[in-house]
């Protein structure tokens, strides 16, 4: 059995939608989920009450850590399997046959997709740029969504509570990894996020902050070169977009150079796209083209700069 773990902590958090959206799963029946009421005002007790699926809340500290938070919930878990799902998400209905079939499958560390929500992509400004720096695609390893076995997490202790919060998630996967957990990105395991209004400078400096959280790889060199691509890259897509960039620059030269850019566009139009539909996709590619390279950039930046492990 798989057991979703949700930690809310505002009042306003919409898990109604999350729990009916855990209702319509294919596997509905192999699930019960987990919810960590650290709320204020404790809003989500009556959850308690659900039954399909059946729904455990306990209440945590509204002055919590996050990382207790979590532990705190996945140490609720009664499923062999657990699953880490933000209360802003709302998950597909194959989300939890990808998660559970990647895991049945000897993958014990497991990671997702993120698309926009249908009803909220219409506010993604014009040229649909809100879309181009999407936030959940910034971490290495995110609690946001994130799937493994409950020994595992018995293994190490769980998250580290005595670290910051943003480097905490980065942290436990190195643990797991350095301890023999083999990660996999589950393509089909697909949630939704609402659009939310940004400018541009915010999504701009957004971007500098996974390089904290691979930082914490420099000295483990296992987990680096599984979690990261090559030990260097956040996501394959950032190390495509300057074989792609490259392609552009040869093409005058050669034609054939422009055969380069047909990798980024398979994983940005096919594998990880950034919105829905395949209008939108075609046309917020100029921009996520110019985030992805900004963020190879950053990436090869910031290995340059980080000491080598002997």
């Amino acid at each position: 059995m798989l057991t979703v773990c949700v930690v809310a902590a505002r009042d306003d958090d919409p898990l109604p939608r999350v729990l009916d959206a855990l209702r319509q799963q294919h596997a509905g029946g192999d699930i019960d989920v987990v919810v960590v009421d650290a709320s204020p005002s404790g809003a989500f007790a009556d959850l308690q009450n659900e039954r399909r699926p059946a729904v455990t809340v306990v209440r945590g500290a509204s002055n919590a850590r996050r990382s207790a938070l979590l532990n705190l919930a996945w140490r609720t878990a009664a499923g062999r399997d657990v699953a880490f799902l933000s209360p802003r998400l709302t998950p597909a209905t194959m989300w939890v046959d990808a998660l559970s079939t990647a895991l049945s499958r000897g993958r014990r560390l497991v990671t997702a997709s993120v698309l926009p929500s249908a009803e909220t992509v219409g506010d993604s400004g014009p040229l649909s740029y809100l879309l181009w720096a999407n936030r959940y695609e910034l971490p290495v390893v995110s609690a946001d969504q994130l799937a493994c076995r409950r020994a595992d997490l018995e293994v190490v202790g769980g998250w580290n509570e005595d670290i910051d919060d943003a480097l905490a998630d980065v942290d436990l996967a190195t643990r797991l990894v350095d301890s023999g957990v083999d990660p996999k990105w589950a393509r089909h395991a697909v949630a939704y996020y609402d659009v939310a209004p940004a400018d541009l400078a915010t999504l701009v400096e957004q971007r500098r902050e996974p390089l904290r959280a691979a930082a914490v790889l420099a000295q483990h060199p296992r987990a680096r070169a599984r979690l990261l691509l090559g030990g260097w890259f956040t996501r394959r897509s950032q190390a495509e977009a300057l074989l792609a960039v490259a392609g552009v620059l040869l093409a005058g030269r050669d034609r054939r150079a422009a055969l380069l850019a047909v990798p980024w566009l398979h994983e940005r139009l096919c594998l990880t796209p950034v919105a829905g539909g395949n209008r939108r996709r075609w046309l917020v590619l100029p921009g996520v083209l110019a985030f992805d390279v900004y963020d190879a950039t950053l990436a090869t930046a910031a290995r340059m700069r980080s000491p080598q492990e002997h």
